[in-house]
């Protein structure tokens, strides 16, 4: 207590004290010197913190702001408590000194009981430095983008100020759009469409995303309201762009012609598309072609021949195999399958091209299978094969007899594990 007191004076860290004591606040047996010694000498003169906590700790400088930050442990406060004076402390040394506040911060555990259901230390950074990002905004944006409170810090602070300050202003966050991460990004999207929305506004959003690479965000309300506010030739011109932007307009593109159905001539317009942008679009089409196997089929064979293997993964690419493969003939659609790229991103393709050859002819499935070259497909047409025998045939026997043909065992124990949720399913039991 002795250092503290050459750095600012008792008589703060006893109004400390004596705020928390009367509160109720101090662990059992925590009054410690600093409490008793300010309650002793002042409730009998009638002082008290009328003007509220935080007030108590306005007008100091940046190091004696440290100072009270390293004189609460010695109050020996509850968790809970703690918390609650630590923000106060906060939300004023942010005002005189924003960098010294976020280190001290950072260096904190926050463990007062508020738990990750309040928002984790988001929840506490917020309440302490979203005033400051409020009336501060673009100059504590510089100093995130900088990251001038270190790399891990700074990405906490960059939620946290998307956060607070698009609760007051979200187009503010204009400013930031082109730099947010993901998720942030996906937040402070959604914040620029909770009013009414003019062209004027969408062209600044726009805009602000124009450098932004992060594409797989979801923006439902961009796309649509562009598709309706923007001619196609605007629509166009931003497909040109590339990144975010690019792949979005893409998709607002399609959204723009979903007014008359699905064509192959819709279709051919993704030639006309930047490479960056073409997927998008290719993909969003597909969504809308359900009632169409040939456009259908020609969207999937053009991502895979794009190479578009994050929107072949996708279920909507996994859709149309099964929209396109009705109208095929079994042989003709695992014919099909089995020249498929050999890649994680294509087996749910594979599965559905093979799955009816093995519903309507197993045994001639089952040699067709039997010629093939060992690697994944192999592997995949007979846990398949398997998969069709239980759900289709209720055999077990010969579901088994193709789990033995697996060579990969990590595929051959997936495999088994949906042979045992059959069994659980249908109650059966292997007779001995």
């Amino acid at each position: 207590m002795k250092k503290i007191a050459v750095g600012l004076g008792l008589v703060v860290v006893f109004l400390i004290a004596f705020f928390w004591a009367r509160s109720g606040e101090l662990e059992d047996g925590g009054r410690n010197e600093a409490s008793e010694a300010w309650s002793s000498s002042n409730l009998s003169e009638g002082r008290g913190m009328e003007g509220g906590r935080g007030e108590a700790f306005r007008g100091l400088k940046a190091n004696e702001y440290m100072e009270v930050w390293k004189a609460v442990p010695e109050l020996r406060l509850k968790k809970r408590s703690r918390g609650k004076l630590q923000r106060e402390i906060l939300l004023a040394w942010a005002e005189v000194d924003f960098k010294g506040a976020v280190a001290a911060a950072m260096g904190e555990a926050w463990d007062d009981g508020q738990g990750a259901s309040s928002g984790g230390i988001e929840h506490h950074l917020g309440m302490a430095f979203g005033n400051a990002m409020r009336e501060r905004p673009y100059e504590i944006w510089a100093m995130i983008e900088g990251e001038e409170f270190g790399l891990f810090e700074s990405a906490l602070m960059r939620t946290v100020w998307t956060n607070s300050v698009g609760g007051k202003d979200p187009k503010i966050l204009l400013a930031a759009m082109g730099k947010l991460d993901r998720v942030n990004l996906e937040k402070a999207l959604g914040k620029q469409f909770q009013g009414e929305v003019e062209k004027e506004d969408l062209q600044k959003i726009w805009a602000s995303l124009k450098g932004q690479k992060n594409a797989a965000v979801k923006a439902p309300m961009l796309g649509a309201l562009t598709a309706k506010m923007f001619s196609e030739e605007e629509i166009l011109e931003l497909t040109q762009e590339g990144g975010f932007v690019g792949e979005h307009a893409a998709v607002a593109l399609a959204e723009k012609l979903k007014e008359t159905p699905a064509s192959m001539e819709k279709l051919k317009m993704a030639e006309s598309l930047p490479e960056a942008s073409r997927g998008a679009f290719v993909l969003e089409l597909m969504k809308q072609a359900t009632g169409n196997p040939e456009v259908s089929k020609a969207a999937v064979d053009s991502l895979l021949e794009d190479e578009q293997w994050g929107l072949i993964r996708t279920e909507a690419a996994e859709e149309a195999v099964r929209v396109f493969g009705a109208k095929m003939e079994p042989e003709e659609l695992a014919a099909w399958a089995v020249e498929l790229p050999q890649r994680e991103e294509t087996k749910q393709l594979f599965h559905r091209g093979v799955e009816r050859y093995i519903q309507k002819d197993r045994d001639a499935a089952w040699e067709w299978i039997g010629d093939f070259d060992e690697g994944m497909w192999r592997d995949r047409a007979y846990a398949e094969f398997s998969q069709q025998s239980l759900n289709h045939f209720d055999d077990a026997a010969r579901s088994e007899e193709a789990l033995n043909m697996i060579t990969d065992p990590k595929l051959k124990k997936l495999a088994w594990s949906w042979r045992r949720g059959w069994e659980n399913k249908t109650g059966f039991r292997k007779q001995e």
